[in-house]
């Protein structure tokens, strides 16, 4: 009995769990509405950086009211990558008018994105509408292989749905992939095809309905792609617009199997075209661009080619390196335009009116991430953006040279562009001309106020009460480290003396004779220095016993240095005088002796001063 209950219990929640199921598909599921009665498909591969999907619709109203909204599906496998998603509706006149469309619902079990498009006038039950929807993704398409040789050419794969993922039943649905045709490796077999696309044709295809698409061919085209791209425009109302761009560039088609050859990359130059390599950047800028620059993380780059033409300029970049699949280069460069080409005033309402583009110069290069960072002149306000698409907007202010109250900055922000992105954002704003006077005016005010703190600290007296004790202790410190130098450069004097003296007894020649003089007069010079330094002392620092003690010292010093002086060259010429003897004949050993005695004795008596000298320099 107890099991039966727990059975039946079990039963129920399963069907409750059901029910809620699908209830919820119910309500995340937009409503039937349209038939599509007739489907055309493009998918464009031939660039790889960017897939391009355009599908033209025929959808019956199957309701028995009017609709005004129709829905559209994208698989959350790729809702992630997609750049740009419009929907034109095409009227009876055979005019396009572009539809708002807004993220809708998400249908998390069948793994889809829903968004709606409000048409631009309802459809009437049983009436007919014609649709042309346009999706860019980033870099769908994959290297397959992974990794290629540097001198081999990439393939890539791409893999998707040959059936429209609607959430309408479709009658007749026909896909083209457009691919050069000779290239492909192997495909999802198709119904025919021609030099440039490959066609698949259904009927009766369910809502939401998946087939399996595969294409594998040969691409010697890059995948690049924009990790980062940001944009920095300063308007100055003195009439120059400064532009600058930084990138962060990804190279993600197949990368190198083992390591880069620079020989390899030169011998085989002829042959670049058929690999992934990128080896140029080519920019439009605006036709008056000037003062063009190129930068990168080490510093300047001088592989550039800049030409202005006639309705555009043109700029070409060549990186430091060839870029090659898995590879990154970041850099960044700037310039500037007249002003008038992108601001405009409009009397009747006091605006200014600011427009560029939001994104430019590369085309077929999507970016994940763009920010645009728009600095105004001082003073603008009432500042308002005009955007045709939604970004994520904020606001600061921005400092320079000479600046007062800042200039406001408007910061825009965005994911996953594509070139569709690449359209007119106005900035409009107030500004009155007197604000021009605000740099100049800081300019004035600053060497004014400059000028007068320069009178006041001239007229100010910052002195302090004078430390007697500690003005002494420090010139007597200046004093001593003189003479420290100055004894040594006595030893040094002392030591020249000794190796000059080695030498002549190693390489004397013809009786030539040593010569003490020149060493004589620089001793002599270091004991009138110290003498001079005592006399100063004494006249600078007054009678105080601790300079008297200085200069009693340095007296002694000098003393000591001319004593040392005199017994070298007495100790020096006695040597000399014998070995002179020595060269012309015959020597007498008691001469020689008594020499020896001499020169003994007095290199003791001078090693006695040299010790002297030493405690007499330790206590000054």
């Amino acid at each position: 009995m107890h099991l039966s209950r727990t059975s039946t219990q079990s039963a129920m929640l399963r069907v409750l769990l059901l029910v809620l199921t699908c209830a919820s598909q119910l309500l995340a599921a937009p409503p039937s509405n349209f038939v599509n009665v007739n489907v055309a498909r493009t998918i464009d591969l031939t660039s790889p950086s960017i897939t391009r999907v355009s599908i033209s619709i025929s959808a019956k109203n199957a309701a028995s009211e009017s609709v005004g909204e129709y829905y559209l599906a994208v698989p959350l496998a790729v809702a992630d990558k997609l750049g740009y998603i419009g929907v034109d509706q095409v009227n009876a006149d055979n005019k396009k008018v572009k539809l708002v469309i807004t993220p809708d619902k998400v249908e998390a079990s069948r793994k889809v994105q829903y968004y709606k498009a409000e048409l631009a006038e309802k459809a009437a039950a049983g009436s007919t509408i014609s649709l042309v929807v346009t999706e860019s993704y980033l870099a769908i398409a994959a290297p397959y292989p992974k990794e290629v040789e540097q001198i081999r050419p990439q393939s890539l794969k791409f893999d998707d749905n040959l059936h429209y993922f609607s959430p309408y039943p479709s009658e007749k649905l026909k896909t083209v992939v457009k691919v050069r045709t000779q290239d492909v490796i192997d495909s999802t077999p198709y119904d025919s095809k021609s030099m440039d696309k490959l066609t698949y044709e259904f009927k009766n295809v369910s809502p939401l309905s998946r087939r399996p698409l595969s294409v594998h061919w040969t691409e010697n085209k890059a995948i690049l792609v924009l990790e980062s791209l940001q944009r920095e425009l300063i308007v100055s109302h003195w009439g120059n617009l400064a532009v600058e761009e930084n990138f962060e560039l990804h190279h993600r088609g197949a990368k190198l199997r083992g390591h880069f050859s620079r020989n390899d990359y030169q011998f085989t130059a002829h042959a670049h075209h058929m690999t992934n390599v990128v080896k140029e950047l080519k920019f439009t800028l605006p036709r008056q661009a000037s003062d063009v620059y190129f930068k990168d993380q080490v510093g300047n780059v001088s592989t550039s080619r800049f030409r202005n033409e006639r309705t555009k300029s043109i700029l070409e970049l060549r990186p430091r390196y060839p870029l090659y699949g898995g590879w990154k280069y970041t850099w960044f460069h700037g310039y500037n335009a007249p002003l008038k080409d992108f601001v405009k005033y409009d009397p009747e309402n006091g605006n200014y009116v600011f427009q560029f583009n939001f994104l430019g110069g590369l085309s077929d290069i999507p970016v994940e991430k763009g920010v645009v960072k728009v600095v105004l002149p001082e003073g603008a306000t009432d500042i308002k953006v005009l955007a045709p698409f939604v970004v994520k907007e904020s606001r600061t202010v921005s400092f320079s040279y000479f600046d007062t109250i800042g200039r406001p900055t408007i910061i825009l922000e965005k994911l996953n562009l594509v070139d569709e992105h690449a359209v007119p954002v106005q900035v409009v704003y107030k500004f009155h001309q007197t604000n021009l006077l605000r740099k100049p005016v800081a300019v004035a005010v600053g060497v004014l106020a400059l000028l007068i703190v320069s009178m006041l600290y001239a007229r100010l007296d910052l002195s302090i009460t004078e430390d007697k004790a500690a003005d002494l202790q420090l010139r007597l410190q200046s004093y001593r480290t003189t003479v420290y130098h100055m004894d040594k450069s006595s030893s040094h004097i002392f030591k020249s003396i000794d190796d000059a003296f080695d030498s002549f007894k190693d390489s004397r020649k013809e009786k030539e004779r040593f010569e003490f003089a020149p060493f004589e007069r620089q001793i002599n010079d270091v004991v009138r220095s110290l003498n001079e330094t005592a006399d100063e002392a004494g006249q600078k620092l007054g009678e105080s016993a601790e300079t008297k003690s200085f200069i009693s010292h340095v007296r002694a010093l000098s003393s000591n240095i001319e004593e040392r002086c005199g017994k070298v060259k007495g100790s020096l010429a006695l040597v000399v005088a014998l070995l002179l003897t020595a060269d012309g004949g015959d020597v007498d050993e008691k001469k020689k002796k008594e020499v020896a005695a001499g020169v003994q004795k007095t290199d003791a008596e001078v090693k006695a001063l040299e010790a002297k000298a030493k405690k007499i320099v330790d206590d000054l």
